[in-house]
C-alpha cells in the first residue's frame, strides 16, 4: 500500500458522510498541490458524488462550502467555482463566497476575489462586505483607482462612506495627500469630512510634515472637531522626542494656526 492509498483509506473510513466528503475534499487539494492531477480529478468526482448523497441539504451545502475553501490553496479556481455552484441554499452560497473573498484578499489576490464577490446575491450584507474587503486590499497594494471603483459598487451608502474614508487615510499614509483630500470633498456628510481631515492631519504630523498638517487642520469647519485636529497634531509631535527648543518653536506655530 502506497501513501496515496493509505490516505484514501483513512479518509474513506469516516462514517459521517458530511465529514467524509470534507476530508476527501482536503485530499483533492493535497493531490492537486503535489501535481498528481489524475488522482486529484478522480477523487474530486468521488467527492461530488458523496456530496450529492448527503440527505440533509444544509449539511450538503456545508460540506461543499468547506471543500470550496480548501481548494483555494490549489489556485484551481475553475474547480472552486464548480463546487460553489452546487451549493443550493442562496445564503449558504453567499456565505461561502464571502469566506472565499476574505481568503483571497488575505493572500493578496483582490482581483480574483472580486470575481467571486460579483456572484454574491445578498447586496445588503455579504456583497457590501466583500466589496469593502476588496477595496481595502487594493488600497493597501497601492491600487487606489481600482479601490475607489470597487467602493462605488457598494450599494449601502454608510458602508461606502466608511470605505472611502479608510482609503483616504491609506492614501495619506502612503504620501498621496492630495488624492486623500480629493476623497474628503466627495463625502457629503460634514461631520464625517471632519473626522477624516483629523485623521489625515494626524498622519501628516506623525510623518513630520507639521506645516501641511496644520493647513489640513485649519480646513476643518466645525467645532469641536477643529480643536481635536490640532490636539491630535500636538499629541503626535510629543511622540517625536524633540529637544526643548524645537518643541517650543512647534508649539508657537501650532497655537498661531489654532487661533486663526
Amino acid at each position: 500500500m502506497n501513501l496515496y492509498e493509505a490516505t484514501l483509506q483513512i479518509a474513506r473510513s469516516i462514517k459521517d458522510m458530511q465529514l467524509k466528503t470534507s476530508a476527501l475534499g482536503s485530499v483533492v487539494a493535497a493531490l492537486e498541490k503535489s501535481g498528481d492531477l489524475a488522482h486529484s480529478e478522480e477523487i474530486f468526482n468521488e467527492v461530488l458524488g458523496d456530496a450529492h448523497a448527503i440527505q440533509d441539504p444544509k449539511r450538503a451545502d456545508s460540506a461543499l462550502g468547506l471543500i470550496a475553501i480548501g481548494l483555494l490553496q490549489t489556485s484551481n479556481f475553475e474547480r472552486v467555482w464548480q463546487v460553489v455552484k452546487l451549493i443550493q441554499d442562496t445564503q449558504s452560497r453567499d456565505s461561502t463566497l464571502w469566506d472565499i473573498v476574505v481568503a483571497l484578499t488575505e493572500k493578496g489576490s483582490p482581483g480574483t476575489a472580486l470575481e467571486f464577490a460579483h456572484a454574491i446575491q445578498d447586496q445588503a450584507s455579504y456583497k457590501s462586505l466583500a466589496y469593502q474587503q476588496i477595496a481595502y486590499a487594493l488600497a493597501e497594494l497601492g491600487k487606489f483607482d481600482q479601490a475607489i471603483e470597487v467602493t462605488h459598487a457598494i450599494q449601502e451608502e454608510r458602508r461606502k462612506t466608511v470605505t472611502l474614508m479608510q482609503i483616504a487615510t491609506t492614501l495619506a499614509e502612503k504620501g498621496n495627500v492630495t488624492e486623500a483630500l480629493n476623497i474628503v470633498q466627495a463625502i457629503p456628510d460634514e461631520e464625517e469630512q471632519a473626522y477624516l481631515l483629523i485623521d489625515i492631519a494626524a498622519v501628516l504630523a506623525e510623518a513630520g510634515h507639521i506645516e501641511h498638517a496644520l493647513e489640513v487642520a485649519q480646513t476643518v469647519k466645525r467645532e469641536p472637531f477643529k480643536t481635536y485636529a490640532f490636539l491630535d497634531i500636538s499629541k503626535n509631535i510629543l511622540t517625536l522626542n524633540l529637544d526643548d527648543t524645537h518643541q517650543t518653536e512647534l508649539a508657537d506655530r501650532i497655537m498661531k494656526a489654532f487661533k486663526q
